[in-house]
């Protein structure tokens, strides 16, 4: 018997926004913390269940900005805590911790094979990783190996969840319009660029890899002109970063960094 899948499941036939930077930042290559992820993991529920009080942790008030979500899981049972009775949400969520927690809203695959080098007999989690490997959910390294306990980087989350969810950016149409520069800490030329995009940008679809059309949310800085870590930005009156384009004497260029065209002088 695989067992029973959590309800309310994940949702896989809208393609919701679940990704929201801060000030404009997303970072990509930042880890993901518990009380982050059970937020982005809450937000993707076919309905958002409310938390009753019939579960709870000792490090983690109704009120907090996580709170509800964590404890919503909770009792839902796609999250547990740890022996002394914590949650500890400000801390680092781990490979293996992040796709046992998905995989509890699928049923099991007891006796898939090992597809990790460094999964195998004593790793608590082998069951659901290698569920996740051949479902494709999850890819290893060049050497084989997934590090379970490793942290798991935000763009990371981002591409394993798209894939559970089986949803794919257009990349052909956010090429075809010049891409969408929303977050400044994202170059357009990241590995999961995409990806992100897949995630943040509110989007119909017709088809997994095919959006109808997306609209591209206002920028958190206000219309005019910003200096962010020692480089200059524009924002314009829709509310949306400048790229490729003069003003006056000005030119942002493609990742909206004002430049000057030398290359001695930008550095």
């Amino acid at each position: 018997d695989p067992g029973p899948s959590l309800v309310p499941g994940l949702e896989q036939e809208e393609h919701r926004v679940y990704l929201r930077g801060s000030g404009d930042l997303v970072r990509p290559e930042g880890l993901l913390t518990r009380g982050e992820a059970a937020c982005m993991i809450y937000s993707l529920l076919e309905y958002e269940p409310e938390a009753t009080g019939s579960a709870g942790f000792s490090d983690v008030q109704p009120d907090a900005w996580y709170g509800p979500q964590v404890l919503a899981l909770a009792e839902m049972g796609a999250l547990r805590g740890y022996e002394d009775g914590c949650f500890r949400p400000g801390g680092g969520i781990t490979r293996s911790e992040f796709v046992v927690i998905l995989s509890r809203f699928f049923p099991a695959i007891p006796d898939a094979p090992d597809q990790f080098t460094d999964v195998g007999e004593g790793c608590w989690a082998r069951q659901e990783l290698n569920a996740a490997g051949l479902r494709g959910w999850v890819k290893g390294y060049s050497d084989g190996s997934f590090r379970p306990d490793n942290g798991i980087a935000r763009a990371e989350a981002v591409a394993i969840l798209n894939r559970v969810l089986g949803r794919t950016p257009d990349q052909a149409l956010l090429d075809r319009d010049g891409k969408v520069l929303l977050f400044l800490d994202l170059p357009l030329n990241h590995w999961a660029y995409y990806e992100l995009m897949e995630a943040a940008l509110d989007h119909s679809h017709l088809e997994p890899a095919t959006w109808a059309g997306y609209t591209v949310p206002a920028a958190a800085h206000e219309p005019g002109y910003h200096l962010i870590d020692g480089e200059l930005y524009q924002v314009d009156g829709l509310g949306h970063w400048v790229r490729n384009q003069e003003d006056g004497l000005l030119y942002f260029g493609d990742d909206g960094k004002y430049t000057t065209g030398d290359a001695l002088l930008d550095r």
